[in-house]
């Protein structure tokens, strides 16, 4: 790179690379140059704050040269610039995150479409009718239901399906099931009536979206249980609406601790 208060073009045919065998010439040339030119005239000191000085200052490392390292007027300006923008970009980002609105998440979307599937299986097709009524009349065993007929059963109903509608609408079906399975089956007679909305979540929905699962997607009812269990996976998006949400009731919270602490008069 020329450093001179002069250009000029030369042809690129003629142009040769740093390490050939004519580099010390042009080195030597090179320099001459720049003192014809007066680029070295003047103490260390003005060269090293000059912005002339900054591919070399550059190569030094930055902890090593920072108490040598003088800042030019056109660097610091520059710096100065930066700076600026920087901070502003922060501020309107920072402003902008509240009001920012996230845009729909197509995995979610995507997700309650395939679960449309499922309802459409178990409701309208009827299609995991047998399998329930074999469970509730005690002919096909059930991990779910020796779960629920345990003394130490934990209540982590797992719903899978994430639309309230398509919830409503299972569980509308299984209810209905329920009340006429009552008639032919021992275990429910012997059922408490506030045992029975737990019986529908507990036992006969994840027996219902595991066995739609399984016919939905051609799959055995082991690999159906599997994702069952596993549940959909979040993408970003919600991770950061999680994050986001999080963080601001963390924030609500510390603002309403702080202004209660500064309401009560002190004793």
């Amino acid at each position: 790179v020329c450093l001179c208060s002069f250009r000029f073009s030369v042809a690129l045919k003629i142009l040769k690379p740093f390490d050939c065998e004519e580099a010390n010439q042009l080195v030597v040339r090179t320099c001459f140059v720049f003192v014809a030119c007066g680029s070295f005239s003047g103490s260390f000191i003005e060269y090293f704050a000059h912005d002339m000085s900054y591919p070399v200052r550059r190569k030094y490392p930055e902890a090593a040269s920072e108490r040598l390292t003088i800042t030019s007027d056109s660097m610091m300006e520059e710096s100065f610039d930066n700076l600026k923008e920087g901070s502003f970009s922060d501020q309107q980002g920072k402003a902008s995150r509240g009001s920012k609105r996230l845009l729909p998440d197509r995995t979610h979307a995507a997700h309650n479409r395939a679960n449309e599937k499922l309802v459409h299986f178990i409701v309208k097709q009827r299609m995991v009718e047998g399998r329930l009524l074999a469970v509730i009349r005690g002919q096909q065993q059930s991990r779910w239901l020796r779960s629920f007929q345990s003394a130490n059963r934990r209540r982590v109903v797992n719903t899978y399906l994430e639309d309230e509608q398509q919830l409503d609408q299972v569980y509308w079906y299984l209810n209905e099931l329920y009340s006429t399975a009552m008639a032919t089956a021992p275990c429910l007679a012997e059922m408490k009536p506030l045992e029975r909305v737990p019986f529908v979540l507990d036992v006969l929905l994840p027996e219902a979206i595991i066995y739609a699962i399984a016919g939905v997607d051609k799959v055995s009812a082991k690999k159906a249980e599997e994702k069952y269990l596993k549940g959909r996976c979040l993408s970003n998006r919600e991770r950061q609406e999680f994050d986001l949400m999080i963080e601001q009731q963390i924030r609500e919270k510390s603002q309403h601790q702080n202004s209660a602490l500064f309401s009560d008069p002190i004793s």
